[in-house]
């Protein structure tokens, strides 16, 4: 995938909330909504929930968003979102998202969970 340039005020509270609006979604069957949030620098990390209303089961997955800013421009404000089963090379999710997913077959997102991991033991 691309990425996406849309208007954003120029500032940190105007992208936090346009990058956690960009997984709010309700339909008939399913509501996903963000239930963490941090960024390092132009990277945002999210846990995100699906519930699936019929049957009430639900899933927590990680993703990673890239920004950039472009001052020159209306649309100036760009993102990129790449789930964790893509495998993401930014890993600086803190441990405490990671612990928060749910269990999952994908080998990329459980390197990408492990290299988080690593990371953030790293850090301390």
């Amino acid at each position: 995938m691309g990425w996406t340039y849309e208007h954003c005020e120029p500032n940190l509270r105007a992208e936090i909330e346009l990058v956690k609006g960009l997984f709010e979604h309700e339909t008939e069957d399913l509501v996903q909504t963000p239930v963490y949030h941090t960024r390092c620098g132009n990277v945002h990390y999210l846990a995100v929930k699906t519930t699936r209303k019929a049957e009430g089961t639900s899933i927590v997955f990680g993703v990673v968003v890239l920004t950039t800013h472009d001052s020159e421009d209306y649309f100036n404000f760009g993102h990129r979102e790449i789930d964790e089963t893509e495998g993401p090379c930014y890993t600086q999710a803190p441990a405490r998202l990671i612990r928060m997913l749910t269990p999952t077959d994908s080998e990329y997102a459980n390197e990408w969970r492990k290299r988080c991991l690593e990371n953030s033991r790293g850090a301390k």
